[in-house]
């Protein structure tokens, strides 16, 4: 009798278990790995060395299959040497004349720096001076000077892969914009902008996808400067405007969408496609662990901590179709995630990010 006893006390404690397990895997359920999805590229680790303020190239994809990077090399690591790079052969081409053009433009704090759609062109500006624009694998270089020095500067390129935009940046939100053409280098536009409103800024200009319409976004009270992230429970929606304007001096809305950030809210960033016709999204927020809090209500020797979730979306440029690509779970103690990079390649199909100085890509659809 004692041994059925014990028999059928083991096979309710089996019971109960698969019980909370199950309840466990409705609650918490198993999330995407972006890790798991992606590819690794390369080890970026030493391509991101030198003085202040990052003064990297960064990466940048200059085809589905070739990227622009520097190493820091010389007895002291301050030598800058650009280089290109076939990710499926392994091969490093050193870009000499590319090499002493970004060398020469002397800057401590680099604003933006982007390469052209068709990656024959790179573009940099120096916060309060020159913009230098370079071919990447020609000798051809040329410098413009800053036509508003009090105020931060992004670059965009439009998708022909020879117009560029230097946008001025007060507050969030462009105020100016000067057109340019690498066919004509010599030659560039101002185009003031205000809105229909009389107010000068209209949000953060995003995207150019023609030389008559960009993407602008206006995120009213949020702050996206830094990478900081929200406290657990932080449930309230981030709003943003995403509005289709014309790039001339009315910057008239043309068409206009709210859409709520994706995921769990804490802090993001995005970036849209070579093509204008999706966005990709990073957000990256503080959780609160459910599962350890609820067992240390009962077993107080089990921890409570939060955890730290970054998730990457896709969605349509109006903000529908939106979908989660994968996220990366971190729990206390290990590095942080951070910004990672992330970069549409040039065909528009595929994602690049960076984790822990390791280069990756990941399918977008």
């Amino acid at each position: 009798m004692d041994r059925k006893r014990r028999r059928g006390r083991w096979v309710l404690g089996l019971v109960g278990v698969g019980g909370l397990l199950g309840m466990g895997w409705r609650l918490f359920p198993r999330e995407p790995s972006l890790l798991g999805r992606a590819t690794v590229i390369a080890n970026t680790a030493p391509w991101h060395e030198g003085e202040r303020f990052r003064s990297d190239l960064g990466v940048h994809w200059l085809s589905e299959s070739d990227i622009l990077f520097c190493r820091f090399e010389g007895p002291n690591h301050e030598e800058r040497v650009s280089y290109r790079r076939n990710v499926r052969t392994g091969r490093d081409e050193k870009l000499a004349a590319f090499t002493e053009a970004r060398n020469d433009f002397a800057t401590e704090v680099v604003d933006d720096q982007r390469v052209s759609p068709d990656g024959r062109w790179f573009v940099c500006s120096d916060r309060w001076g020159e913009c230098l624009l370079a071919e990447v694998n020609g000798a051809h270089h040329y410098t413009y000077p800053s036509a508003d020095s009090a105020n931060y500067r992004s670059l965009l390129w439009m998708p022909d892969g020879h117009h560029w935009l230097e946008g001025y940046v007060n507050g969030g939100s462009a105020s100016r914009l000067i057109l340019h053409d690498t066919e004509h280098p010599q030659s560039s536009v101002s185009i003031p902008i205000r809105s229909e409103r009389e107010q000068e800024l209209f949000g953060s200009l995003e995207a150019a996808v023609s030389l008559q319409e960009g993407i602008s976004i206006v995120a009213p009270d949020h702050d996206t400067g830094g990478l900081d992230v929200a406290p657990a429970g932080f449930d309230t929606p981030i709003v943003l405007t995403i509005s289709w304007v014309s790039l001339d001096a009315s910057a008239r809305v043309r068409a206009e969408f709210r859409v709520n950030v994706p995921g769990q809210i804490g802090h993001y960033r995005l970036r849209v496609s070579p093509q204008g016709n999706r966005i990709a999204w990073q957000v990256t927020a503080l959780r609160e662990d459910v599962g350890r809090r609820w067992m240390h209500r009962y077993l107080p020797f089990v921890r409570e901590h939060l955890y730290r979730r970054t998730q990457v979306w896709v969605s349509r440029s109006d903000g529908s179709g939106m979908r989660e690509i994968g996220s990366i779970i971190e729990q206390p103690g290990e590095e942080k995630a951070g910004e990672l990079f992330l970069q549409w390649l040039p065909g528009g199909r595929r994602l690049s990010f960076e984790y822990k100085e390791v280069l990756y890509t990941v399918p977008a659809d």
